[in-house]
């Protein structure tokens, strides 16, 4: 397996999320190789609305993400595990390469099903065509770039991942696995499976841990999970971080 992310130096404290992700991932994936690319971004920011400009550095790191992961499928024939950098591992999760998929996505019982944080991808070609689609939906949404069409998904890749699912007409196996086990975001915090794989460093937990929000007693359910953060943040790691190998046309 190969673990595909990026990394976009918007601030400092962006580089301790890197951190986290890099070393769990290191801890419970050993014998798999991890490739962090690098995103450009616009340093001056896109406007002055902070939700918009949220939402073109996460297009243009998923644009990266999707591209590579593409890439490697087709020259390198691997298993692919596209995630994003503010996760952290808490098990292994090469046991769902077992499973019988073309391309595995994570859901929660939510109006917004579809969280991307984590994606599977086998190398076989109903995958790479989805992705491909993917990919290009999700460059037509950025185009038109309609607030009501992307805030309904709470993102553009997660827009247009659900209108790829819809459109897409080739025969593909796509597996669904819970959120509350391989993706643990805000709906989950508060009660954490004991076989839990991941969870998603965003939101409120994010916030506590920039010290953008002070703890207060009814988020102590948060504690272990910050315990864990600290673990992983503070230990040293030497991580490359890769130039972009291909263009988008690939």
């Amino acid at each position: 397996m190969i673990i595909v992310s990026t990394f976009f130096d918007r601030e400092p404290k962006y580089r301790k999320l890197l951190n986290i992700f890099y070393n769990s991932a290191s801890e419970f994936m050993q014998n798999s190789e991890i490739r962090i690319f690098d995103v450009e971004l616009n340093q001056k920011k896109y406007g002055d609305d902070r939700i918009n400009n949220h939402h073109w550095d996460t297009y243009f790191a998923f644009m990266r993400k999707i591209t590579e992961a593409i890439n490697i499928c087709k020259k390198e024939y691997e298993n692919v595990l596209m995630s994003d950098c503010d996760m952290m591992f808490y098990k292994s999760v090469n046991d769902i390469w077992c499973e019988d998929f073309d391309i595995a996505i994570t859901v929660r019982d939510h109006r917004c099903k579809y969280n991307t944080g984590i994606c599977f991808v086998k190398p076989t070609f109903a995958a790479i065509k989805f992705l491909k689609d993917w990919r290009n939906k999700t460059k037509e949404i950025a185009k038109r770039f309609d607030l009501n069409e992307i805030n309904k998904y709470w993102g553009i890749d997660q827009a247009s991942l659900a209108a790829t699912l819809q459109e897409f007409q080739d025969d593909i196996k796509i597996l669904e696995l819970p959120c509350s086990i391989w993706n643990a975001e805000q709906n989950c915090w508060c009660n954490l499976f004991p076989d839990v794989k991941a969870v998603h460093i965003k939101s409120g937990l994010r916030k506590i841990f920039f010290g953008r929000q002070k703890m207060i007693p009814k988020h102590n359910y948060l504690i272990p999970i910050l315990e864990r953060i600290k673990k992983y943040e503070n230990t040293r790691a030497s991580i490359n971080i890769y130039k972009p190998t291909t263009n988008e046309d690939a």
